[in-house]
């Protein structure tokens, strides 16, 4: 007979699968960070190449590490580097980190609550960071796989521990903050910190190398004009976190609870603390800037707790339930973007029958009179490379001799006298093609030039 335990495990596993999968290509953002980034997971595929270079940020003054792209690459090869294939390796990877979160919490405690699995299914921070192929989401999985090691009482075990709360640091350099506060108060401080100094060893070794620096070398040069001090981090924070003033103050109110019962789980929230202080030096923080606290917030809450602290943690996992539901629906059955990977793949798609169909040997691209602000289309641009079309670039519109424009505006006598430098060349062309994007606001036209 089958237990009930067993069936609401199979049902939460579902359900995971289900939040993390389910409209993914149409619910995600598709834009220039994550078409650049596929275009490198294929470059390194196709010329067999390694590399510690992976995503840099979009004012180029931080540099990351490739890991993400390692992890992600085998589904991109799976699904052809198509625009959502990034992102499948990325939803799969949140199941494992969700999967863990629920082992760690089933050695921690012996059982695992209804509104455990609940919380683990709609948490919005959770969530959010599933549906994205971005190297700072996949922070959880490694840090949650890090302490998860660090509670083994082998030294090895707590050696691969630092080693991949170290690794968190290739996805995103404040995660060292949360990941190193944690794990040396976790674990055998020595051997954890011989794990912990090789991930950044790697980064210095590699500055060394190749002066003047790549990795922490540029970040010192080139990120101190960003410098500030900004108290809206905490408000960032709770904003991604907690969601709610209703949140924030029972929150308080367990923290309290947590002092005056002499807890040494606040280890966690000092973490956490020192993570927003470092924030609060950065003149624009952003939300994406505590994916390090995730984890270590999710710990601090569910530790057991007993009578008045049992009863707020309670009340603190329901508003978290209730803040979460409303979002999390919304990102998984809401309206399409406008910037969705299923539009730029369909977009893409029509581009690349009409050069194969026509035999067009120098055609240009522009996205004019939509919400897409790069009028370039440089997301465009990396998705036909990757399927080996190559197009004009976007300095030689005066020698093309087509040009495909990406509008959410349908007229085309209203195209024709777009003030763009890329309409200038062929508003007096005639228009070969045109066709709507089937479920999306988008059009696809095909001026030639004469």
């Amino acid at each position: 007979m089958i237990r009930v335990h067993n069936v609401i495990i199979i049902l939460a596993v579902g359900l995971l699968f289900f939040t993390r999968f389910y409209n993914l290509d149409k619910n995600f953002k598709f834009n220039r960070d994550e078409s650049s980034d596929l275009v490198k997971m294929h470059q390194y595929w196709v010329d067999k190449k390694i590399s510690l270079i992976g995503p840099i940020s979009e004012d180029g003054n931080l540099v990351y590490s490739s890991l993400s792209y390692y992890l992600n690459m085998p589904f991109a090869v799976m699904f052809n580097f198509t625009a959502v294939s990034p992102t499948i390796g990325n939803a799969f990877w949140s199941v494992v980190s969700a999967l863990l979160m629920l082992f760690f919490l089933y050695k921690q405690s012996g059982k695992i609550g209804i509104l455990d699995y609940i919380l683990i299914i709609v948490w919005y921070p959770l969530l959010i960071i599933s549906r994205w192929a971005w190297n700072p989401n996949l922070i959880p999985l490694s840090m949650i796989f890090g302490l998860l090691l660090i509670e083994n009482k082998k030294w090895w075990s707590h050696f691969l521990g630092g080693l991949f709360l170290g690794l968190s640091g290739h996805m995103h350099y404040l995660a060292l903050i949360t990941s190193g506060i944690v794990g040396l108060f976790k674990s055998r401080k020595f051997i954890f910190c011989l794990g912990f100094v090789i991930p950044i060893g790697v980064f210095v070794a590699f500055d060394l190398t190749h002066l003047p620096g790549l990795f922490i070398t540029r970040a010192f040069l080139f990120k101190q004009g960003q410098l500030g001090f900004n108290l809206f981090a905490f408000v960032s924070f709770y904003k991604y976190i907690i969601g709610s003033l209703l949140g924030l103050f029972i929150c308080f109110v367990l923290l309290i609870d947590d002092v005056k019962n002499k807890r040494s789980i606040l280890i966690y929230w000092m973490s956490i603390l020192s993570l927003i202080i470092a924030v609060c030096f950065i003149k624009s923080p952003q939300e994406h800037y505590f994916i390090p606290a995730i984890i270590p917030f999710w710990i601090w809450l569910m530790i057991n707790r007993r009578g008045r602290g049992y009863l707020i943690k309670t009340a603190l996992i329901l508003v978290l339930i209730f803040n979460s539901s409303v979002k999390s629906y919304n990102l998984i059955f809401g309206k399409i973007p406008d910037d969705s990977s299923y539009s730029a793949e369909l977009i893409t798609d029509v581009i690349i029958d009409d050069i194969k169909n026509n035999n067009l040997l120098n055609p240009n691209l522009a996205v004019l009179q939509s919400s897409d602000i790069n009028s370039f289309g440089l997301k465009y641009r990396d998705l036909l490379l990757t399927n080996g079309i190559n197009i004009k670039d976007k300095e030689s519109f005066e020698t093309s001799d087509n040009l495909f424009v990406i509008t959410q505006n349908g007229n085309v006598n209203k195209l024709r006298v777009d003030p763009s430098v890329q309409m200038s060349y062929f508003k007096n062309g005639p228009v070969s093609m045109q066709e709507q994007i089937q479920g999306t606001s988008w059009w696809v036209f095909r001026f030639d030039r004469y």
